[in-house]
């Protein structure tokens, strides 16, 4: 048998074979260990990334359930037009009754003045 560089006498080639099956036993081992402690942390991230979404998912369940719906405010808003209308009525009514004060006055003074010129007169 000729001697190459990569071949050796004095190992055995069971020996050999079994040194590179420990070999890659252990760089499977680490490799299987490391895959292990990537799921335990993509697992725990996971984790707390939902919880922070469950978290946000109750704040906007509050917040809708404190916000008016559509309904009440149609109902709201038509008790503020009916509410609307009577205030306009009231403000009509009050300015007939300032008009019509002031045509009182204005005919109480017409009325004063026309005496008072015939008093003049006479």
């Amino acid at each position: 048998m000729t001697n190459l560089p990569y071949q050796t006498d004095d190992v055995k080639l069971k020996e050999h074979l079994e040194k590179l099956l420990v070999e890659q036993g252990r760089y499977f081992e680490a490799k299987f260990t490391a895959i292990d402690e990537a799921t335990r942390t993509a697992h725990v991230s996971m984790n707390a990334r939902l919880n922070g979404m469950n978290e946000f998912r109750d704040a906007l369940k509050d917040q809708a359930s404190q916000m008016i719906t559509r309904n009440e405010f149609n109902l709201a808003l038509g008790q503020i037009r009916l509410d609307l209308v009577e205030l306009q009525k009231y403000r009509n009514v009050a300015d007939g009754k300032a008009s019509q004060t002031s045509v009182l006055l204005f005919g109480f003074l017409s009325v004063a003045a026309f005496f008072i010129s015939l008093l003049k007169l006479f």
